[in-house]
């Protein structure tokens, strides 16, 4: 299996830049009065996450369109937007189940004035808001980044692939991140191996930790 992707230097750069967006971001949180604060303080997880806004960078047209599911404190989310142009825009569907977790969200989200082209639902990734379903085959890239159980998985992977755009990507993180969600690479294998998933486009790339798919024209 041979994965295609647009310029492998393109996608390193924007790694590399994301690591100062994640740190821009935390620098931002940090100035949220305590008592508001997450208990939790990390802004975000990795720099693997960078690949949504490469991947959506690389279409190379205006209005390029965010789902994300599994939000955390919207810095990836942020940093496709800033990446992608100001004509794009951003869904995200997110419990948000830790105490401040949406207040620091949208915090990330106000103070990078970029509130008018982002959408936050809250909600689990099994009950489909309205505003996606409204939304149809839409989304240019699809970020799966929810519950990382082998069935949560498998379920938010099937679910909204059909909200994906003829030639867009699905993003699956943590497929390689086998000490802390060892059953996203079951899933995402499972659904593989058994012909569930049968774009010929999907792999993995050396280095990162995410699984990616890209829906057939």
């Amino acid at each position: 299996m041979s994965l295609k992707v647009p310029d492998l230097g393109m996608l390193e750069t924007m790694r590399e830049e994301y690591a100062q967006h994640l740190a821009n971001c935390q620098a931002l949180i940090d100035t949220i009065p305590e008592q508001h604060r997450m208990q939790r303080r990390n802004a975000g997880f990795h720099a693997d996450a960078s690949v949504v806004a490469a991947l959506g960078n690389s279409l190379g047209h205006d209005n390029i369109k965010l789902l994300e599911i599994g939000v955390w404190k919207a810095a990836t989310l942020t940093y496709f937007l800033k990446k992608t142009g100001p004509a794009s825009t951003a869904v995200g569907l997110d419990v948000f189940q830790f105490e401040n977790q949406l207040l620091e969200a949208k915090f990330v989200i106000a103070r990078q004035d970029l509130v008018a082209r982002a959408e936050l639902l809250v909600g689990p990734s099994h009950s489909i808001p309205k505003p996606i379903f409204d939304a149809g085959q839409s989304f240019d890239i699809v970020h799966i980044d929810g519950s990382h159980t082998f069935m949560d998985a498998c379920r938010d992977i099937l679910i909204y692939y059909h909200f994906l755009k003829p030639g867009g990507w699905m993003v699956i993180d943590d497929y390689k991140d086998d000490k802390h969600s060892p059953e996203v690479r079951t899933a995402v294998d499972t659904l593989v191996d058994r012909n569930i998933i049968r774009e010929s486009n999907k792999g993995s790339l050396e280095g990162w930790t995410n699984y990616l798919i890209q829906k057939a024209s």
